[in-house]
């Protein structure tokens, strides 16, 4: 029997398939088809190898490594779709509304090494790309036609990765699109109907059911969602109320780190080193100590993919049940 399921974050509904049930090997990507097997620790081909656009990188925001190199490098994307050169503006057209595409984009080299992988990174590791991660937020903060930073990780062709090298981007936009928005507006509207946070309120919620929780580690918990869009669809969230993904300490990144690392080794474990989307959600930059809204990280495995049901209703079919998924990934940990 089929089951919709609906997320109490985003109100999108899910289709949960149980009669189309899939086992987790029956994703797993043989070894022969995984551009990842077999990479060198280096490429002489590989910019990233070099350290990106070293001339251009960002010197505050760069983590240093052993013997005087770097471990994780900001550099500016020479292939970014949005830019500062010119200022923010309308651009008249008719009675379209559009606007000059002002922005920043940086990559983030995560290590020298061409085959570096996260998730068999050390805790260290991960926490130096996490506070790179935070400390450039931070920068673009400063930026008063910034309104949202998105932050996000490629891994595998299927997410949309050109290149090996083991990178995440930033990407700061002076336009906040509806994706986000209706996001904020539900989640404002929870906390005005109910008095509180409707992601502490699910958090706890799927901490009281249990069902779906795959680890913990520190006040971070990770769990395969209740209505799952994707198979192996994982949520890394805080249970502290923190708005703003900026406004986390050392310690928390800290923390963020291990369970983004207990995440990814699972998945890594379970499914083969599988593709997959890291997607940072956090609220818009003049919504910080925002008390309805709570930055999480959502870890997508590309799995599977978006059909005409999909596209045409954006209710999403899922072939594995979350519940099956996160017992899944806690015996991949060992748990």
């Amino acid at each position: 029997m089929s089951e919709y399921r609906q997320s109490p974050t985003s109100g999108q509904w899910t289709i949960l398939a149980t009669e189309r049930s899939r086992r987790p090997e029956d994703f797993v990507l043989p070894d022969e088809g995984n551009p990842r097997r077999g990479v060198p620790a280096h490429s002489d081909s590989c910019p990233f190898c070099r350290g990106g656009d070293v001339d251009r990188a960002v010197p505050s925001v760069e983590r240093p490594g052993k013997d005087g190199l770097w471990a994780v490098r900001v550099v500016p994307n020479r292939y970014a779709y949005v830019g500062a050169s010119e200022p923010p503006r309308g651009l008249p057209r008719g009675k379209f509304a559009a606007a000059v595409g002002y922005g920043h984009a940086d990559v983030v080299v995560e290590s020298p090494r061409h085959d570096w992988n996260p998730a068999l990174a050390s805790d260290e590791e991960l926490a130096g790309v996490v506070l790179a991660w935070r400390d450039r937020f931070r920068q673009l903060q400063k930026d008063p036609a910034v309104k949202v930073v998105n932050v996000f990780r490629n891994h595998g062709p299927r997410a949309g990765a050109s290149l090996l090298h083991p990178h995440s981007q930033i990407v700061a936009t002076s336009v906040v699109p509806p994706h986000i928005s209706d996001q904020v507006r539900r989640a404002e509207e929870h906390w005005k109907a109910k008095g509180s946070c409707v992601y502490c309120d699910a958090l706890a919620e799927e901490l009281a059911q249990r069902e779906r929780i795959v680890a913990e580690e520190g006040d971070f918990v990770v769990w395969c969602p209740f209505a799952s869009r994707t198979p192996f669809e994982t949520r890394v969230q805080s249970r502290r109320h923190e708005a703003l993904f900026g406004d986390a300490t050392d310690a928390e990144c800290a923390e963020f780190a291990r369970a983004m690392g207990a995440a990814l080794r699972a998945l890594h474990a379970a499914l083969g080193d599988p593709d997959y989307n890291v997607i940072l959600r956090s609220a818009c930059l003049d919504q910080a100590g925002a008390p309805f809204y709570h930055w999480y990280a959502v870890i997508i495995p590309k799995l599977s993919r978006a059909a005409g049901m999909e596209i045409g209703t954006g209710i999403y079919v899922n072939s594995v049940a979350p519940e099956a998924a996160a017992k899944t990934l806690r015996g991949a940990l060992g748990l």
